[in-house]
């Protein structure tokens, strides 16, 4: 039975990767962009797609915690390479690519933050990543932390949470004393600038988002409680594409967002199936 409820959840989640995925795809060829961007996001989105329907290991709650310190970890990278473009450090260089570290480390990150037991351990974690955010400074990964965090007091009343939605709030604001480089056609800015020329494949590439959005709010306990922290931090990261120079997930040039989400969308169905077994 937990099997056969697993393999669902998976099928589920890997929709929430695929549809924006190739619609993402789409948009990029059609858009003009060059080949190897479409290409490298669906070779992303196929390591992905592997990733969540594999069995994988099933992490109990200590080595959880040590995945998700692992993350910080990956987070405050780039702060200690020295390598920065305009004063900004947020890339984790991976031979031709750049991958935003936010967008790799955050969404497993906010998984395990939700699945802790003690609600403080998540907190600390969450804060930590907020620091690293803010001196980066990276306004689309502090959004994507306080939307978890505001989103996880709603959810446990914890003071200690609502105190990191809080921090949050700040860290956004610090991450945001810096414009930062110029935006990148194809990675940045990508469904408000196809609204101004298309309209209509506007709404229909945003749909891909809200389909991801939809799965992730409909998954079934046990699921749910990361779940809707993973919904939290991709709606942060949607939401800072449109306020400044930052990544489209899933749907503009990047192969973070599939590895991150990728990762988290496992960690969601292996976590729970853990947990539930009482391991």
């Amino acid at each position: 039975m937990m099997r056969r409820y697993g393999m669902s959840q998976r099928f589920r989640l890997c929709s929430a990767l695929w549809v924006p995925g190739l619609g993402g795809a789409i948009f990029l060829i059609r858009a003009g962009a060059p080949l190897t961007f479409a290409a490298t996001n669906l070779v992303a989105l196929a390591l992905a797609l592997g990733t969540i329907l594999s069995e994988g290991v099933r992490c109990g709650p200590g080595a959880r915690r040590v995945v998700s310190a692992a993350l910080v970890a990956l987070l405050a990278l780039p702060l200690l390479t020295g390598q920065d473009v305009d004063g900004v450090a947020r890339w984790l260089p991976l031979g031709p690519l750049a991958l935003h570290s936010g967008m790799v480390a955050v969404p497993l990150l906010v998984v395990c933050a939700a699945t802790d037991a003690d609600v403080r351990w998540g907190a600390a974690l969450l804060v930590a990543a907020m620091t690293c955010a803010a001196i980066q400074p990276d306004a689309a990964t502090a959004l994507a932390l306080a939307f978890t965090a505001a989103t996880l007091t709603v959810l446990s009343r914890s003071p200690a949470m609502a105190l990191t939605a809080v921090l949050g709030i700040i860290a956004v604001a610090f991450a945001l004393r810096s414009d930062g480089p110029p935006p990148q056609p194809f990675v940045e800015d990508v469904l408000p600038q196809l609204w101004a020329t298309q309209p209509i494949a506007a709404i229909l590439l945003g749909a891909t988002l809200a389909w991801s959005a939809f799965i992730l709010l409909t998954l079934e306990a046990p699921s749910r409680l990361p779940a809707l922290a993973s919904t939290a931090a991709l709606a942060g990261f949607v939401a800072m594409s449109f306020l400044g120079a930052y990544p489209t997930p899933l749907i503009g040039y990047g192969a973070a967002p599939f590895i991150g989400f990728g990762l988290a969308f496992a960690g969601l169905t292996r976590f729970a199936a853990r947990d539930a077994a009482g391991g």
